[in-house]
């Protein structure tokens, strides 16, 4: 709720509906979901609609929200999944197939963590995507890590930590980061 260049887009309307529910909705067409945030508004959008929210304290980023609700799961004696998912919530026009690509191009490379896309200052070839997966150890690593000042100057939680990560070919999905970003998903969900 607190971004910098759009404060609020969480619950910005698209379409008759906050984005938050656009990215829960589409989640959910891949399998159960959980909303990790600190945000009563939030919450209340996704319980109103028989969603499931876990409350996390203020961090930096997604990322440590996801790990925070999976560690409380693992202390509280649930099966520890073999591969956690962090879908960002400014991505309403995520699909099931990017959720499922994204986990099996990790699973085949034995990777840690895999990332769609993702354009990093070094590497403005690829477009940062927002959909993240983990196993449970890696995810707790990086979340007991410090933010590397690279983290910071460029707001990137791929750059806290040296992760083998690789890069999963998911067709582009709009997020939305500015205003001008808003309106061309409204215009793409129109057309849909």
């Amino acid at each position: 709720m607190d971004s910098k260049r759009f404060p609020g887009k969480p619950l910005v309307d698209i379409c008759g509906k906050p984005m938050i529910v656009h990215v829960w909705e589409n989640c959910l067409r891949y399998g159960p979901t959980v909303v990790a945030t600190p945000d009563d508004e939030i919450a209340e959008e996704i319980t109103s609609r028989g969603g499931f929210v876990e409350f996390t304290g203020v961090h930096s980023s997604g990322t440590d929200r996801v790990a925070e609700v999976a560690a409380r799961y693992k202390k509280f004696g649930f099966l520890e999944p073999p591969v956690i998912i962090n879908v960002q919530g400014d991505i309403p026009l995520i699909k099931p197939e990017d959720i499922y690509l994204t986990i099996q191009v990790m699973k085949e490379a034995g990777t840690a963590y895999y990332n769609g896309p993702v354009t990093v200052p070094f590497c403005r070839s690829r477009i940062h995507i927002g959909i993240y997966a983990y196993r449970y150890d890696i995810l707790q690593k990086f979340a007991a890590t410090p933010q590397s000042p690279d983290e910071k100057k460029y707001s990137l939680e791929q750059l806290r930590m040296p992760i083998n990560f690789g890069f999963a070919e998911i067709p582009f999905r709009q997020s939305v980061d500015t205003p001008a970003d808003l309106e061309i998903v409204k215009c793409q969900l129109q057309r849909a």
